[in-house]
């Protein structure tokens, strides 16, 4: 009784030791994998494309991820002990009758293409499904941005049928792919089941040659059977390769966006002269959808420019061009006559600071936000840069600290608020060019007013680009510029 005692302990100890480090195995990769990709992802044109949803995105490193680390942490490494398995029992076969182990090797061959041709059949349906994956998580995010909005319109059960339509399609679709890819290993069992009895029934003592006819007869078999249920096991590695096929195609997208690459030549001084020659920008390839055409202007360090125009008229191009989150199709722009694609941007200066109207806010502090513009910013500069546009009175009347917690998507702020702290961001990164993107569109007219008048020393000792509608902004531009179907026009 204490062998067997001692037998089932050591086995169950072996069988959590397996499960720990398959579970540990498959943790690792996952996080390896998902924070290579990230790095990717951060780095590439595809981090800029505003085409690009945030539902889509994090579908790459948390659904596609994790299914393809599964895959390649259990599925592949079983695939080496049940080849190496199935090329044994063929030697083993072929010393008891080689010309029987030939047609076994035949046979496998011939099963597994067949087998990989039907999972073939299979890889649009796992497109599709990890597809229909991604836009259920864009969904559930928009739905859940809007969920205050949808209870005051009364849409809450058009949000609900939304979701619902697209989780029935991913379930659909999911179905179809796990009843399409367990079918073939019945199939495929048949098959190895039925060539075995072939094997075994065209055997007649004829042929076998010397003693112990039964006795290798047996041996035989035994193999044999050895050799299908390890190839059973390729198939079903072969069926989770299927499974994992449309995460892999995703991923394949996400590897094969290209890099944004800085340019290599080193400010050592403060830019001096912003040049636009002759941009033109089309979203595709036809004319008649270009979104700025033939701009060109030229302005000087201490000039605030405040460009305005109609929705659609390419503002957000323009901007877009300015922070080099795209590039010109014709034309270009230049720092000092030095082309803008050139200028290191990463360096020790920083070139171009962008305040957008929708400000993204980390579920921190507001000095932890504030900080984001220069990392090795002081406390002091910090406090100076707040404020600067305004948060310090917030701060003296104790409704917040430089170290008050924001909450997610700033939401213990005011939209006000968060554009200060915004603009402190920019300020605390000290920049050769300010691009305000409506940047002030939050707070209101007299508080503008008094935050431009405190602002306007610092931002003279730079280019300025204010994008902005209201018409009390001009008051402290120094030119005016108006853009209207892609055609940049100075107000004299």
């Amino acid at each position: 009784f204490a062998e067997v005692a001692v037998i089932l302990v050591l086995a169950a100890i072996a069988s959590a030791s397996q499960s720990l480090l398959n579970t540990h195995l498959n943790m690792t990769v996952e996080q390896r994998a998902r924070n290579r990709l990230f790095e990717r992802y951060a780095f590439s044109e595809l981090a800029v494309d505003p085409r690009a949803t945030s539902g889509d995105v994090s579908n790459y490193f948390l659904q596609d991820t994790r299914i393809v680390a599964s895959f390649f942490s259990s599925a592949i490494p079983a695939l080496v002990p049940h080849s190496l398995i199935c090329i044994t029992a063929l030697v083993l076969m072929s010393q008891v009758h080689i010309g029987l182990a030939v047609g076994a090797a035949v046979f496998v061959v011939i099963l597994l293409a067949s087998v990989i041709g039907m999972y073939r059949l299979v890889r649009p349906l796992a497109g599709q499904q990890a597809e229909a994956r991604a836009d259920l998580t864009s969904e559930l995010q928009v739905q859940i941005a809007l969920a205050p909005s949808n209870r005051v319109f009364k849409r809450a059960k058009w949000a609900v049928t939304r979701v619902t339509d697209r989780s029935a399609r991913l379930f659909d679709l999911s179905w179809q792919v796990a009843t399409k890819t367990t079918l073939v290993q019945p199939i495929a069992w048949l098959s190895a089941a039925g060539a075995l009895w072939v094997l075994v029934e065209t055997i007649s003592l004829e042929a076998w040659s010397g003693p112990d006819t039964a006795g290798r007869l047996v041996e035989f078999s035994a193999y044999a059977l050895i050799l299908i249920r390890s190839a059973m096991g390729i198939v079903a590695t072969l069926g989770g390769a299927t499974s994992a096929y449309g995460s892999v195609q995703r991923l394949a997208q996400l590897l094969d966006a290209s890099t944004v690459q800085d340019g290599d030549r080193q400010l050592s001084q403060p830019v001096q002269e912003l040049r636009f020659e002759s941009v033109d920008y089309c979203y595709s390839s036809e004319r008649e959808h270009a979104a700025l055409v033939g701009v060109s202007a030229t302005i000087q360090r201490g000039e605030i420019v405040v460009i305005s125009g109609p929705n659609g008229s390419g503002k957000s191009t323009l901007v877009r061009l300015l922070t080099r989150l795209s590039a010109p199709r014709r034309g270009g722009l230049t720092l000092d006559d030095i082309p803008i694609e050139k200028v290191v941007f990463g360096g020790r200066r920083n070139v171009v600071a962008w305040v957008p109207q929708t400000v993204g806010v980390l579920p921190d502090s507001i000095a932890a936000n504030i900080k984001m513009g220069a990392p090795d910013a002081s406390n002091e500069e910090i406090e100076r840069a707040a404020r600067q546009v305004g948060l310090g009175q917030l701060f003296d009347s104790g409704v917040h600290s430089l170290h008050s917690p924001v909450g997610e998507n700033g939401s213990r702020l005011s939209g006000g608020e968060r554009q200060r702290v915004a603009l402190a961001r920019a300020i605390v990164s000290n920049p050769d060019i300010l691009v305000l993107d409506e940047a002030m569109s939050m707070i209101d007219p007299d508080s503008e007013h008094e935050l431009w008048s405190e602002l306007r020393p610092w931002l003279k000792q730079r280019i300025v680009i204010a994008i902005s509608h209201r018409t009390q902004t001009l008051k402290f531009a120094d030119r005016h510029f108006v853009l209207d179907a892609g055609v940049l026009t100075e107000m004299l």
